[in-house]
């Protein structure tokens, strides 16, 4: 990890843990192997740096099983990088807008890439990509001032922005708005799909509150956990029932639910994965 050349703004690894993704202020998309053996720590090998003239980039996802990755840029750019012989290499790039991408997030779904665009000027832009790479784009008002992140899941999109407020969205709608908030929202992350059916997100904020909601026929049952530091990132475990929470200065802390649902803080390492 110290080939960065200036903050890491992202990481995320593949469905296989085989392969790990940043995005960097230096404008360079890395790419990491792991060479590491399955329940082991990971053992990281660069695979590639792909770079462009496009600016700081906020953010790198991996798509269709590690097949694509997209980036983000200040610049309002996107790109999209193909795997080819075992690295990557770019197949596009477009302007999405004239400002900043904060966050993005991807579904790949009946052979189309949905690509979901948080905005600096309070624009949700959905950005779907066919075959070929034919681009067409949706662009939704979601929350005054900015959208600082997004996240997805095959059903339902979920936003947090400079306006204090998350929204769940569905099928492009506003579902629910949810004012839990007394400061910024600096991330939310929606629970992985799982064979139990259960529909979970998080969001946190500067305020220093994680608020957990979990639906619960039509409704949302919301579990708010005082971390008293600013909070800045989440991320659920792959089965999508613990939860990671990063505040203050390189702090973490894991939360897992109990038999009664409720989410209590666990020592890291009984953390699942």
């Amino acid at each position: 990890m110290d080939l960065h050349k200036g903050k890491i703004h992202s990481i995320q690894s593949d469905i296989f843990e085989k392969r790990i993704v940043t995005a960097s202020s230096d404008g360079v998309v890395r790419v990491f192997d792991n060479k590491a053996e399955a329940g082991s720590m990971p053992l990281l090998e660069i695979n590639c740096e792909l770079q462009g003239s496009y600016g700081v980039c906020t953010k790198a996802v991996f798509i269709k099983d590690g097949e694509l990755i997209a980036s983000s840029y200040f610049s309002g750019k996107l790109a999209l990088w193909k795997r080819e012989a075992g690295t990557y290499t770019l197949a596009i790039v477009k302007d999405i807008f004239n400002g900043t991408i904060y966050d993005i997030d991807a579904v790949y779904k009946n052979e189309i890439i949905k690509i979901y665009c948080a905005c600096s000027d309070g624009t949700l832009r959905i950005v779907d990509i066919a075959p070929g790479y034919t681009f067409s784009q949706e662009d939704v008002v979601a929350h005054r001032f900015g959208v600082t992140c997004v996240s997805s899941n095959s059903e339902y999109v979920v936003t947090g922005g400079l306006d204090n407020s998350v929204v769940l969205w569905r099928e492009k709608k506003e579902e629910m708005r949810f004012r839990d908030h007394s400061g910024f929202v600096r991330d939310v992350k929606i629970s992985r799909d799982n064979v139990f059916g259960l529909m979970s997100f998080a969001s946190c904020s500067e305020d220093g509150i994680v608020n957990i909601y979990t639906k619960t026929q039509e409704e949302f049952k919301k579990q708010s956990i005082e971390i008293k530091e600013p909070v800045y990132s989440l991320s659920w475990s792959k089965t999508g029932f613990s939860l990671s929470v990063g505040f203050g200065s390189n702090g973490l802390k894991c939360f897992s639910p109990g038999s009664d649902g409720k989410f209590t803080e666990v020592d890291l390492t009984k953390c699942e994965n």
